[in-house]
């Protein structure tokens, strides 16, 4: 885990400089930047306070430390400082990150909280029984043991699971009417009407835990048919079943080019969303039955450095963009 040995060494250089210069704005912002690169959101905020007490017309300072504060979970005092930044200087992102936050906290307002060693769950108690609460805390904690024997790895933070009917996850989220539940750095899980743990939601539930240890490996940068492959894959999802029909695709050279499915898949339609869906399953099964899980973690590590995914492919198969097609073609066709 090189990338995050060299996080640690760079927080020391950091915590070095502050301490000779401590009333230097720049670099308790690069301390902050570190420090959440390890998921280390309070510390994070911590030194953008103090770099905003020395620096307070600074917009991009407390945009900064909007972000850190609502990756801590403190999403009231997140809008305290996106709407500052937007009073020094108006942005259309941060005023869409300011609009998210107030319609969670809406939710929030209204909402209980349970911490578990690596979970905190917010939920409104008229809608989930303490039975059930209890329920999807135990198997978050064991599908998270799993994923992290498989991938040799623990993320460095807590992860913030939220549940909401189907409305508020529509509302807070703007998802595709295909996604069934959403990670973006917190778990939003729509629960509908239920009252207890099923198979179904067993299955979401590892799918959406699983990105929350694809973007701490890979520092947030993972293209999307990696991130989603590993997720279905963790699931116990398989490529078999649709193997005929993909395999087809390929043959035809009519598949979505890996290049494309690096972005977000939401902008897809339902039948393209399933078609990217079923590639990305279908190369990460690959790269595992060829290479190794092991090698894929080591990918993840390398993008997580600033490696571009098609160079991290390249360095840990020898393949590019268009080997792995192909490859794939051959692979589907067996």
């Amino acid at each position: 885990h090189r990338y995050r040995g060299e996080g640690k060494i760079a927080i020391e250089h950091f915590e070095r400089a502050i301490q000779a210069t401590p009333d230097q704005p720049n670099l308790l912002q690069w301390h902050a930047i570190a420090l959440a690169s390890l998921g280390r959101y309070a510390d994070a905020a911590y030194e953008l306070e103090r770099a905003t007490t020395l620096k307070p017309d600074s917009a991009d300072l407390f945009r900064l430390l909007g972000l850190a504060r609502y990756d801590a979970d403190r999403t009231a005092d997140a809008i305290k400082a996106w709407k500052k930044a937007q009073e020094l200087s108006p942005d259309s992102d941060t005023e869409r990150l300011l609009y998210k936050a107030e319609r969670e906290l809406q939710v929030e307002d209204r909402s209980s909280k349970k911490e578990t060693r690596h979970f905190t769950l917010r939920y409104q108690g008229d809608r989930t029984s303490p039975n059930f609460q209890s329920d999807l805390l135990a198997s978050l904690e064991t599908q998270y043991q799993d994923i992290s024997r498989q991938l040799g790895y623990e993320p460095s933070a807590n992860i913030i699971v939220i549940l909401y009917t189907q409305k508020e996850f529509m509302d807070i989220t703007e998802a595709p009417s295909w996604a069934g539940a959403l990670n973006d750095g917190k778990l939003r899980i729509p629960i509908g009407g239920l009252s207890s743990m099923n198979l179904e939601l067993e299955r979401v539930l590892k799918h959406e835990l699983t990105h929350s240890f694809v973007a701490s490996l890979g520092s947030g940068h993972c293209p999307t048919w990696l991130n989603e492959g590993l997720a279905q894959m963790m699931e116990a999802r398989s490529s078999s079943g649709m193997a005929r029909e993909l395999g087809q695709l390929f043959h035809d050279r009519k598949e979505i080019p890996f290049q494309v499915l690096e972005g977000s898949f939401t902008r897809f339609s339902n039948l393209q969303a399933e078609v990217a869906y079923a590639e990305s399953l279908a190369a990460v099964e690959y790269l595992r039955d060829r290479y190794g899980l092991s090698e894929i973690t080591r990918m993840l590590e390398s993008i997580g450095t600033g490696e571009s995914s098609e160079q991290a492919l390249r360095n840990s198969t020898g393949l590019d963009y268009s080997g792995l097609e192909r490859r794939l073609a051959e692979y589907l066709a067996r």
